[in-house]
């Protein structure tokens, strides 16, 4: 099993600028929720990994997300508020597509790494074998 890495905000917020509003009038409040949905989703993230860690620093850690977490949970419910049923409606399905998008690309780059990495350690081991 691999160890799981700390979650950085700026992965979180990367796909945020790539959705578009349906109206322009509408497309900050949209990046804006985008942002404080991606931030719910980071510190959630944060909170699970910090309660991973056996350390009493990571269990405040933890509860700092989770407060974190609920304050973003609350920016994201009012910028909703100001937003077309529509918009918010299309905002949903860009920023799912594009986390999905980000996801499927890091795992495809994932595997190919390790297996880079298996076909270094096989060359390494036959050149030790004919050096031998």
């Amino acid at each position: 099993m691999t160890k799981q890495q700390q979650p950085k905000i700026d992965d979180y917020l990367a796909v945020a600028n790539a959705i578009k509003a349906i109206n322009p009038k509408h497309q900050r409040t949209v990046v804006d929720w985008v942002k404080a949905q991606r931030r719910v989703d980071f510190h959630v993230d944060s909170a699970e990994w910090a309660g991973d860690q056996d350390t009493s620093a990571m269990a405040a850690k933890r509860r700092i997300h989770l407060r974190q977490e609920e304050i973003w949970h609350d920016k994201a419910l009012e910028l909703e508020s100001y937003m077309p049923r529509r918009e918010l409606e299309n905002a949903t399905k860009q920023m799912i597509a594009a986390v999905d998008f980000i996801e499927k690309h890091e795992a495809a780059h994932r595997a190919h790494m390790q297996m880079r990495q298996y076909n270094q350690a096989a060359d390494y081991a036959i050149n030790e074998g004919l050096t031998k």
